[in-house]
């Protein structure tokens, strides 16, 4: 049996839509090992929020993104908001034990980001930044699926830069993934 992954976004914005339009496909291209169960997305215009969720097919509501970190029925934050909101949400996610992916880039700056990494190291979660590159995807469409070995949530988390290591929205940053 497929395990559900129920996930949360953060941000109603351009890149909510896209990341919704992958929750709601992904099973359909790759077989990742799990269900996408799209839970909740939060935004803090509530109207905007509930227009967003009918459309999109979100199970659930929020409008404080502080509130998804305290529910049991969230796995995933993916966090598409604004680059100078990333690292208070990003810290509070990682505090509750969630998987974390964020919309590149990281941070603001490289300290911003290296407390970041540090906190989602000391959660023992899997995470991921976002970095959609299409080009390579129509040419090395190999490399896609094997860029992130735990699982393909977007098309390549940072920019690979070894057979491990990526470097993620600044640089300078560099992040195991294990």
């Amino acid at each position: 049996m497929t395990k559900k992954l129920n996930i949360g976004v953060i941000g109603c914005g351009f890149m909510g839509r896209v990341h919704s339009n992958a929750y709601l496909k992904l099973n359909k291209f790759f077989d990742v090992g799990h269900e996408m169960v799209m839970k909740c997305i939060c935004d803090s215009n509530a109207k905007k929020v509930k227009t967003f969720a009918d459309n999109w097919g979100w199970e659930t509501t929020e409008t404080d993104w502080r509130k998804m970190m305290k529910r049991d029925d969230i796995d995933v934050i993916d966090v598409c908001t604004p680059n100078n909101t990333h690292h208070d949400i990003v810290i509070a996610a990682a505090k509750a034990g969630k998987i974390v992916a964020l919309e590149k880039p990281l941070s603001m700056d490289a300290e911003e980001g290296v407390s970041m990494v540090e906190a989602i190291e000391k959660s023992g979660k899997p995470n991921m930044v976002w970095r959609a590159d299409l080009r390579l995807a129509l040419r090395q469409p190999s490399r896609v699926r094997t860029s992130f070995p735990l699982g393909v949530l977007g098309l390549r988390a940072g920019q690979h830069v070894g057979e491990d290591r990526f470097v993620l929205g600044n640089p300078g940053i560099k992040l195991r993934l294990e």
